[in-house]
């Protein structure tokens, strides 16, 4: 019998893209769509197996509990976006032009459906269920922030306007980004942004940026 981990705690080394691709895709994209349809507190491993079939143990061979399953469901959502911050095609570019990339992948995410219906999760169950905001915090915001923070500090490398706190400047971008609009939709005041306009937020707020940091000539570089 698979043994559960402690409520509360995460699996941080479970690897989705290390599972067979066909299973993966089936328990994934089933999970998915229950918990952002019925909710975590609602959504049974039972209900799971009865819609992709198979058994339970076929399951928990890859996630040992509903909770490991939520955290592999909240990198499934997030994992297209969050990656190309991190990815090879940020190595070749000046500040602008990285920012510019990181911004519209961030404002891709927080905009999209499944982005904002598993926000919404998470702010409703999250006071039932600590561990799925953790999961959601740890598996998005953090990394993202991080990885920005990373960037900026690779980009102004060898400049002498040093930023003096990376990891603020990054939290001060991300905010400026993405509140009016995550905002706007998680309350369904707006459909999903064109490209466009993703671009056009993007490139206000990566000047706004660069203004206040006093980095404008570093961005030519």
């Amino acid at each position: 019998m698979s043994q559960h981990p402690p409520k509360g705690t995460f699996n941080r080394n479970i690897k989705v893209r290390d599972m067979p691709s066909s299973k993966k895709a089936a328990i994934l994209d089933a999970a998915t769509k229950m918990f952002l349809d019925l909710g975590y507190g609602a959504t049974s491993m039972n209900a799971l197996v009865a819609k992709i079939g198979g058994s339970k143990a076929t399951i928990y061979a890859h996630f040992t509990s509903k909770q490991v399953l939520f955290e592999a469901v909240t990198e499934h959502v997030l994992e297209k976006h969050i990656t190309a911050i991190h990815s090879d095609e940020l190595k070749n570019l000046g500040l602008k032009e990285g920012l510019m990339v990181i911004g519209q992948k961030l404002l891709e995410l927080v905009s999209s459906d499944h982005h904002i219906r598993l926000s919404r999760l998470v702010m409703a169950e999250t006071p039932n269920f600590p561990e799925i905001g953790r999961a959601y915090y740890d598996r998005g915001p953090l990394i993202a922030n991080k990885d920005i923070s990373a960037f900026l500090i690779s980009a102004t490398q060898g400049s002498e306007k040093k930023l003096p706190d990376p990891d603020k400047t990054a939290s001060h971008f991300s905010a400026m980004l993405i509140h009016h609009i995550f905002l706007e939709r998680l309350c369904g005041k707006c459909n999903v942004p064109s490209a466009k306009k993703i671009r056009a937020i993007t490139e206000d707020t990566v000047d706004d940026l660069l203004k206040i940091y006093n980095l404008e000539q570093e961005s030519d570089r």
